[in-house]
């Protein structure tokens, strides 16, 4: 049996050499592991979890008119129940303490909140891209709305962690929300009663808001929040 030391000797090997691959040479799509067109640290960083026996997430079809598919479970998670990491909007780092103080994007204040885009989906503030690369991304409020409209949901628990499991209407394949509840200033709260999931859209007449989904229960609400707060992440892709 392999020691961890030497899985891990051996991924910072594949990782040295998957960073000195020339992206642009004709042979390089042998190292394109994620098949998104590119050779770059996310290949690496797929073959690394694979070697370290961290599951890579998978795309669920729930039947969707649009064609999205939403991801097993959360950023920072490595199975559905897990809670996974906690970010502010357009944050790609979690951290111990959540306040317009802390918020990279704004100037310590509501008001003066910066202006990143109406939606941050694929871009470089988007969490779920950064962290997991491809086509990965986080969901619009649409598309959101649409997984709602499309699925049956219940307040469930599973494998001890209480959540929304959600049932699509057109092929009954599932998914589980886990009720991880949010992060504000170094407090946490509402785990196993709520939860909290940030979209990438901002919301319409508030550039201090975001776009959510949360539920308690049976009840689910699509609202918004103020950007700071830390919430959980479910990743889509095309």
């Amino acid at each position: 049996m392999i020691s961890t030391f030497m899985k891990k000797a051996i991924a910072c090997f594949i990782l040295s050499c998957i960073g000195t691959v020339d992206i642009h040479a004709q042979s390089s799509y042998h190292y394109d592991v994620n098949n998104d067109g590119e050779v770059n640290v996310m290949d690496a960083v797929l073959v690394v979890n694979y070697i370290l026996g961290n599951p890579s997430p998978e795309a669920i079809d729930m039947g969707l008119p649009s064609g999205i598919k939403w991801a097993t479970f959360n950023v920072g998670a490595t199975k559905p129940e897990d809670d996974g990491n906690y970010y502010a909007w357009g944050e790609t780092e979690k951290k111990e303490a959540y306040s317009w103080s802390t918020y990279t994007h704004c100037d310590g204040s509501s008001s003066t909140c910066h202006d990143i885009g109406t939606s941050i989906c694929a871009t470089q503030y988007d969490v779920a891209h950064v962290a997991w690369g491809g086509s990965w991304r986080m969901p619009t409020a649409d598309e959101m709305q649409e997984l709602l409209d499309y699925c049956n949901y219940e307040w469930v628990e599973y494998h001890g962690v209480n959540g929304l499991k959600l049932t699509s209407k057109a092929n009954g394949n599932i998914i589980f929300l886990p009720a991880a509840g949010d992060r504000w200033g170094t407090n946490s709260g509402n785990k196993g009663s709520y939860g909290y999931y940030w979209t990438g859209t901002l919301s319409e007449g508030s550039n201090a808001n975001a776009c959510r989904l949360n539920f308690n229960g049976g009840a689910v609400y699509k609202g918004d929040n103020f950007r700071y707060r830390g919430f959980t992440v479910r990743p889509v892709c095309e």
